[in-house]
């Protein structure tokens, strides 16, 4: 993959967008697991339980970004919702440090969790993805522009005031004592962080 390729100018969206066609040739129908594989080769000891692995077909790589796969579990057979609270800790504390690295290096970092065919999940092993890129994302644009604009005006955290209006459980999709999701808004805290 050639990096200057990987940002593509979209002069109608007035955004990049990630140019990555060599993805269309990942591992589709192949029966071997390249998380297994990293057990069996040797590449990660045999005490650990989470790890990074690198992304074989990256959308990006430096200086546009870096992309990696976070493996959840040695057990191909598990789920995230599956691992002990234990589990999840050493998940989150791998994000944790995953997200300070890449933070001083790119833009923007994203860790997140495809899952199903239908959304382009090719490996089953549990894992989730993580990308650092060199431009924010519009969204987290303009996700950071309404805080902006709602401190200077003083309307306080958006987040808080959006939660407040669809706390009711009509709009409620999931939740447990310290996340919500709504139908119309992102996973929030159910208390303030800002």
């Amino acid at each position: 993959m050639q990096n200057e390729a990987a940002l593509i100018w979209n002069p109608i969206l007035r955004q990049y967008l990630v140019n990555a066609p060599h993805r269309m040739n990942r591992r589709e129908g192949t029966t071997t697991c390249p998380f297994c594989a990293d057990m069996t080769n040797g590449r990660v000891d045999s005490q650990t339980q989470v790890w990074l692995h690198p992304n074989d077909f990256p959308p990006v790589q430096p200086p546009t970004g870096e992309a990696y796969v976070v493996i959840y579990s040695r057990d191909h057979d598990r789920t995230f919702t599956q691992l002990s609270v234990d589990e999840v800790n050493a998940v989150t504390h791998l994000w944790r440090d995953l997200y300070n690295d890449l933070a001083t290096r790119y833009a923007a970092v994203m860790i997140f969790e495809n899952s199903g065919a239908s959304i382009g999940q090719t490996q089953y092993h549990p894992h989730g993805q993580a990308y650092g890129v060199s431009v924010i994302p519009p969204t987290l644009q303009y996700e950071m522009e309404t805080v902006l604009q709602d401190q200077a005006a003083g309307r306080g955290c958006p987040f808080c005031r959006v939660r407040a209006e669809l706390s009711d459980d009509v709009n409620e999709v999931a939740a447990n004592p310290t996340w919500r999701r709504t139908m119309n808004c992102a996973i929030s805290p159910k208390s303030c962080c800002a």
